[in-house]
C-alpha cells in the first residue's frame, strides 16, 4: 500500500463514497457521482484508490 492511498482510505467521507458506490452496483438505477473540491494530488489520490477498491471486489473495467 501506498501513505497516500492509505490516507484516503482512512478519511470518513471516502469511505461514505465507497458505500454510496457500492450500494449503487447493486440497483438497477446506477446514477452518476461527482467528486469535488480536491487538489490535483489529492484527485490523484481519491482516483488510485477508488480503482483498486473496485477492482477488489469486482473484475469487471472501471471507467472513471
Amino acid at each position: 500500500m501506498n501513505i497516500l492511498t492509505d490516507c484516503v482510505r482512512a478519511d470518513r467521507e471516502y469511505l461514505q463514497l465507497c458505500k454510496s458506490i457500492e450500494s449503487m452496483r447493486t440497483s438497477r438505477t446506477a446514477l452518476p457521482i461527482a467528486v469535488t473540491g480536491l487538489c490535483d494530488g489529492a484527485t490523484d489520490a481519491v482516483l488510485i484508490s477508488l480503482i483498486e477498491d473496485i477492482k477488489q471486489g469486482d473484475k469487471r473495467p472501471v471507467l472513471l
